[in-house]
């Protein structure tokens, strides 16, 4: 009895649990449903009490306009006892507004708005701050203010924001950028990033230095900065940049805190050690006055007291390679410096006068770069080449191990910019020649160059003076080989003379970086869109099917080798190359260089100027390197060979021609020719790019009538290893011109 008692004592008590669970969980359900509708009601309350708030504040700015002057005073002065003078200002206040407000709202044009904004919005307003007090009082809107700053700047004259924005531009304001992603878009229009070299302040002052005749604040100097030219930040990593430059400015700037130099502006500061900055004997240390001259010193400096800086130092390290094999390599990382106040000053006053010439020579030779790009004459053109960085073929889909490791292959891109024309009507035209050779010693370089000195002395004849600017690393353009070849192969060319000029270590960035950015970013976009660039072959064929401006050329790593057998091992060097800025060439085999660039003559590469001096290289090395003359693709008979049609007969068959379809030309081979109706049937060539076309799979044959025969042609030349082919140049810029005028 007991044991049945307790059983149903427990039984009692789950069921009452299980009850008063369920009794919780139905109040807890009651509750989260009230407080979610309560939830809704706060927010409807809130959105009917802000609505009669906005419709409150309406009404009585509506009432406060439908006030007269008198009524209005009486309100503002209904509590408050002032005397007869403030009321009477005050009504004279209001009446004022009134009738200026009742003016505005009558205006019906613009002009007549904008000068009693003009008359009101002055400066005597903007000094006090009740700008916005005076757009709520006379209904002023803030839009149209904006658009009247935008309109008095659209106002200026265009010469001067002109001016300023190629004075970004500049190489030496701001350094373009050569990454394939490092692109802006701004209303459409996409342009390479470039970076500025120096703060906003110092670059409106150096602005006003160079243009003493121009006015321009500080504001409108910074508003009117090209969008593709920015600031510099932590997040955009300069790599690439001078080693001196940055040394110097480690130093300067722990200087600076402690108080020793009046500024970190190391320009500045290599200037007030000089008695002319202009001056090559002054920032060479030439001059006798200014020879040990210093930046002066603010405070006594302390021998004993310890400082830390930065500074970047090069050293070897050994190595272990893939065989095994102990190997010195060399390095360069940044390291913390210990030294006393004083040999800190020491260094940086010792370190100063290296950077006096660095500093001259990244001026001179960035404006005789300018001076020659706008004073370029019809029968000369300048060359800016560089290196970009290879490009890493690689496969729409990858499989793991052909993603790592050494199965992907890479692309050379010699890339570089023409300029043609007159100074004041540059042309420039932009070209890149890829190759599976990964050398980039002088054989490479002017194997690279060759087909595109072919491509300009074709479209450009008349070019007899050939100028290229490049950077100077020791391995690739400032050497004596390449020396050997530029005054032995620019005659080969048909060029009678030309110059070579160098930028300073550190600062050769130019247009041709730009160049090789757009190339990879276009093969990266062929690549997302599915298409498989694995060889340099590829790359070429895939970029001259797009659509871009952009010449290419190819150059295989047979030519490369054929071309390193034939050239000398062994040259005499020039004496001090590596200060060496300029070289000029008028004769085969004799070259004159100089430190720094100089135009000034009249066939600019025969001056005397800044100690210029001769070298004469060895006869066999001479002849050794110069080896047979390269032909050009079209004989120079056939060069502006223009050949109407003016009659049709069976002696057309077989031999090419231009005709218009479209309002566009093609090219293509005469089949058959029909005397009666004075028309032929012509094979035509597909059209994948300016002055690029191949034949198509699927015969594209129709008949044409004479009229639409524009000219006979040579047969287009091939370019690469690929199928596409082209007109010559000459010819058909003639027909561009033709069609288009």
């Amino acid at each position: 009895m007991r044991q049945l008692s307790v059983i149903s004592y427990c039984r009692q008590m789950l069921t009452a649990r299980k009850a008063r669970a369920a009794q919780r969980a139905k109040i807890r359900r009651r509750i989260e449903s009230l407080e979610s509708q309560l939830e809704q009601e706060r927010r409807r309350a809130e959105r009917y009490k802000k609505r009669s708030q906005r419709l409150t504040k309406k009404a009585k700015k509506a009432c406060q306009h439908a006030e007269t002057p008198r009524s209005k005073t009486r309100r503002l002065l209904r509590y408050c006892s002032v005397s007869n003078t403030v009321r009477r200002t005050l009504l004279f206040h209001n009446s004022v507004i009134d009738s200026i407000r009742s003016k505005y709202l009558e205006s019906k044009t613009q002009l007549s708005k904008q000068r009693i904004r003009n008359l009101v919005m002055g400066r005597t307003v903007k000094n006090c701050k009740m700008k916005m007090f005076c757009r709520e009082q006379f209904g002023f809107s803030s839009r149209v203010q904006f658009a009247l700053k935008l309109r008095m700047l659209k106002s200026r004259p265009r010469t001067v924001l002109s001016e300023v924005k190629e004075f970004f531009l500049r190489d030496d304001v701001s350094r373009i950028t050569a990454g394939k992603k490092e692109t802006i878009t701004k209303c459409k229009q996409k342009m390479q990033r470039r970076f500025l070299l120096d703060c906003l302040m110092n670059l409106h002052r150096k602005f006003l230095a160079e243009n003493p005749s121009r006015k321009i604040s500080y504001a409108l100097f910074c508003r009117s900065r090209p969008f593709w030219v920015l600031i510099p930040s932590l997040k955009s990593l300069q790599t690439c940049l001078c080693k001196l430059h940055e040394n110097l400015a480690f130093m300067a700037r722990k200087l600076l805190t402690l108080h020793l130099i009046p500024s970190a502006n190391l320009e500045a500061l290599a200037d007030s050690c000089s008695c002319d900055p202009n001056s090559k004997n002054c920032m060479y240390g030439d001059c006798e006055i200014c020879k040990l001259k210093c930046p002066s010193v603010l405070s006594l400096c302390a021998s004993d007291v310890r400082v830390t800086y930065p500074q970047w130092v090069s050293g070897s390290e050994e190595k272990t390679n893939k065989a095994g094999e102990i190997i010195n390599v060399k390095i360069t990382r940044k390291e913390t410096v210990y030294s006393s106040q004083k040999d800190l000053l020491d260094a940086f006053n010792s370190l100063l006068i290296r950077f006096k010439k660095h500093v001259f020579v990244i001026r001179h030779q960035f404006s005789q770069y300018r001076y020659i790009k706008g004073t370029l004459s019809p029968n000369e053109c300048i060359v800016h080449i560089d290196f970009a960085e290879n490009f890493v073929c690689k496969y729409a889909c990858e499989i793991q191990s052909a993603h790592f490791g050494g199965s992907q292959q890479q692309a050379t891109l010699h890339t570089g910019v023409f300029y043609t024309g007159s100074g004041t009507d540059l042309t420039a035209t932009s070209f890149c020649t890829i190759s599976d050779c990964r050398h980039h010693g002088p054989v490479a370089i002017w194997a690279c160059l060759d087909p595109a000195l072919k491509f300009l002395k074709k479209a450009h004849p008349s070019v007899n003076t050939i100028h290229f600017f490049s950077d100077g690393p020791s391995s690739q353009y400032r050497q004596k080989l390449n020396f050997l070849f530029f005054c032995t192969k620019i005659q080969q060319y048909e060029f009678e003379k030309g110059s070579w000029n160098f930028s300073e270590a550190g600062h050769g960035k130019g247009p041709a970086d730009g160049v090789g950015g757009a190339l990879k970013r276009s093969a990266d976009r062929l690549v997302s869109l599915g298409n498989d660039v694995n060889t340099p072959n590829v790359l070429f064929d895939a970029l001259s099917a797009t659509s871009n401006s952009v010449n290419l050329f190819f150059v295989s790593s047979d030519d490369i080798r054929k071309a390193t057998e034939l050239a000398p091992t062994t040259i005499k060097a020039i004496p001090q190359t590596m200060s060496i800025h300029q070289l000029t060439c008028v004769e085969f085999g004799k070259v004159k260089y100089r430190d720094v660039s100089c135009f000034c003559s009249d066939d600019r590469v025969s001056c005397g100027c800044y100690n210029a001096k001769e070298f004469l290289f060895n006869d066999s090395f001479v002849m050794q390197s110069a080896g047979p003359v390269p032909a050009l693709d079209v004989p120079s008979s056939e060069v502006n060979d223009w050949k109407p049609v003016d009659e049709l007969d069976q002696a057309l068959v077989g031999k090419f021609c231009l005709i218009k379809y479209d309002g566009r030309a093609y090219p293509g081979k005469i089949i058959k020719v029909d005397i009666d109706d004075d028309d032929a049937m012509i094979q035509c060539m597909a059209r994948v790019g300016e002055n690029r076309f191949f034949w198509p799979v699927c015969l594209d044959i129709a008949w044409y009538m004479k009229q639409d025969i524009l000219t006979l042609i040579t047969e287009p030349t091939p370019i690469g290893r690929g199928r596409h082919c082209q007109v010559d140049p000459v010819v058909w810029q003639q027909v561009q011109q033709k069609l288009y005028g």
